[in-house]
């Protein structure tokens, strides 16, 4: 019972079938979470949103218990940890997230 599924894509392409360059239709990127989780905690079956790219790795990180990289600078996605984790493992997960990001300001 406890799965999750993670399905995306690296990039997009536009019409021609082309891709690498700075589209909306090239850079963009599909993924799906998929777990019995959603449906045992609030909000609809499913939700579309825009994110950057750069916070899957914090997002997939605290949804596995890792550790988020210390290059990281994406923030997490607030709806899927949100139905997926506890109240309280998702509020280690933006404190581990927040400490993150101070860390990489800090040494600029």
């Amino acid at each position: 019972d406890d799965v999750m599924f993670v399905v995306g894509s690296d990039h997009g392409m536009n019409a021609d079938g082309n891709h690498g360059g700075a589209t909306a239709e090239e850079v963009d990127s599909f993924f799906a979470f998929m777990s019995k989780e959603y449906d045992k905690n609030p909000g609809t079956s499913s939700e579309y949103d825009t994110v950057a790219q750069r916070d899957l790795v914090p997002t997939l990180s605290s949804l596995f218990s890792l550790p988020i990289p210390r290059s990281s600078m994406g923030k997490i996605i607030d709806p899927v940890l949100k139905r997926l984790h506890s109240p309280k493992l998702t509020a280690h997960a933006y404190q581990e997230n927040a400490e993150q990001i101070l860390r990489l300001l800090l040494q600029t």
